[in-house]
């Protein structure tokens, strides 16, 4: 499936493992989780080795709408319903962190990934929606939820109606900041190898070893499986799993959402009951 990320940014092919290896941390995928996390492992000293199957970053990130939110789709409200508040609050200050730590890395690594920070914006698709939404907002503000309400959203609302307003969201161009953590991955010593496919692993009281496809193995100190369906175990987690799948597509919009940084109209994300849209600055 073409990706408009992927033709936005350079491609890089990476070499396969061509020797047996041993490392402090390997990291199995490598998307946003597995690159993010070999980054923070190799930022802290550890020595790092990330391999994937296919090219890096060439499955689910590169397809992403690369939202940055603290809203989720599930709502906060359902949230607090299924976990309680407390874990409710510490999920929302978990997705905040994120927003800040890929802001951080991105000024700290001197990465040009067109991270901007922006509103989001919960709006009802029918006016029977705003019910929903004063349930949201009333979640919110129990967990400490940056939210307000609004009469005018970058998106026409329906007469009579009005949506939530999140501030301090966030955008960017996810394979132009996975390529800036390679980079800073491969300056503090880790490794990274494409056309790398992991088949099994061993493991030992002191170190894990783990076997590819071409018949190389990789002792390390620990493994982290950041693979978009697991494949270091076949029932634990397939069986708790409801296949779904979502579409992303891509076009031009005359809509005001779509205007560049200079405009002073800036929208993260826009969420309307089953479906969102962003903005994206795009070349070509």
């Amino acid at each position: 499936m073409p990706s408009l990320w992927r033709a936005e940014a350079e491609t890089r092919k990476f070499p396969t493992l061509d020797r047996d290896t041993s490392c402090d941390l390997v990291v199995v995928g490598s998307g946003i989780a597995g690159l993010s996390s070999a980054f923070e492992a190799a930022r802290c000293g550890a020595n790092v080795i990330v391999i994937d199957r296919r090219n890096i970053t060439d499955g689910m990130t590169a397809r992403t709408t690369a939202h940055l939110v603290s809203e989720i789709d599930d709502r906060y409200f359902e949230l607090i319903d299924a976990v309680g508040e407390a874990d409710a609050r510490l999920y929302h200050e978990s997705q905040v962190a994120a927003i800040n730590r890929i802001e951080a890395i991105c000024a700290d690594e001197g990465i040009e990934a067109d991270f901007a920070r922006l509103s989001g914006y919960l709006i009802p698709a029918e006016a029977a929606h705003v019910q929903e939404l004063e349930q949201e907002f009333d979640a919110c503000q129990k967990l400490g939820v940056e939210v307000e309400w609004t009469r005018q959203a970058p998106y026409p609302l329906i007469d009579g109606t009005k949506a939530l307003k999140f501030a301090d969201q966030g955008r960017f161009h996810p394979l132009k900041y996975c390529a800036g953590l390679v980079r800073g991955i491969e300056k503090r010593g880790g490794r990274i190898c494409g056309g790398t496919a992991y088949v099994a692993h061993e493991e030992n009281l002191d170190s894990i070893v783990l076997s590819t496809e071409s018949g190389r193995t990789i002792r390390a100190g620990a493994a982290l499986f950041a693979t978009n369906s697991p494949v270091n175990d076949r029932v634990a987690v397939h069986t708790k799993q409801i296949p779904m799948r979502t579409y992303a597509m891509a076009a031009w919009s005359p809509l005001r959402v779509s205007r560049t940084r200079s405009s002073g109209t800036l929208c993260g994300r826009i969420t309307m009951c089953g479906f969102s849209l962003r903005a994206a600055d795009v070349t070509g």
